[in-house]
């Protein structure tokens, strides 16, 4: 039986982006753009890669500010990931950094908060599979986790 739920770390798909982002040996930032642009160019984005989208958000999130962590801990950001999750980002932040100023990803030369965005808005639109899912229940406390993430991204977008 597998794991569901409306905050971002209560499913299967995210707690599986979470390992293998975590695990990968890729560049966080070049990991993370691949999984966006995958979703963006799907036709139709499945539950489960929707689940891991909503967690690659809170990445992109932490490696600009650690204050949307802060303010998420226990609610969308689970206490037993709060300490994993920071190590990570202490660890690969000098990388982000350093490849955030270095390397272009797209095409339309969107910063990565603003892809990540866009990708947030397919998620929450008629070609995927989760935003169908939560219509056919309450989706108000997905509404609120998708509002939350969007609105921190739009807040480090305009700094």
């Amino acid at each position: 039986m597998g794991a569901w739920g409306a905050k971002i770390f209560e499913n299967d798909g995210a707690l599986d982006q979470l390992a293998d982002l975590t695990k990968n040996e890729q560049s966080p930032l070049e990991s993370i753009v691949q999984g966006l642009m995958e979703v963006l160019s799907s036709e139709y984005v499945d539950s489960y890669e929707g689940e891991g989208i909503l967690v690659l958000a809170v990445f992109v999130i932490g490696f600009k500010s650690r204050s949307y962590l802060k303010e998420q801990r226990g609610k969308n950001v689970p206490e037993y990931l709060y300490e994993p999750i920071n190590r990570f980002l202490d660890k690969y932040q000098s990388s982000w950094d350093k490849d955030i100023r270095t390397k272009t990803y797209t095409t339309k030369l969107l910063t990565v908060e603003q892809l990540t965005l866009s990708t947030i808005a397919v998620v929450n639109s008629e070609k995927s599979e989760l935003y169908e899912l939560w219509g056919e229940s309450d989706m108000a406390e997905w509404q609120e986790t998708l509002d939350t993430l969007t609105n921190e991204l739009m807040n480090l977008t305009a700094i």
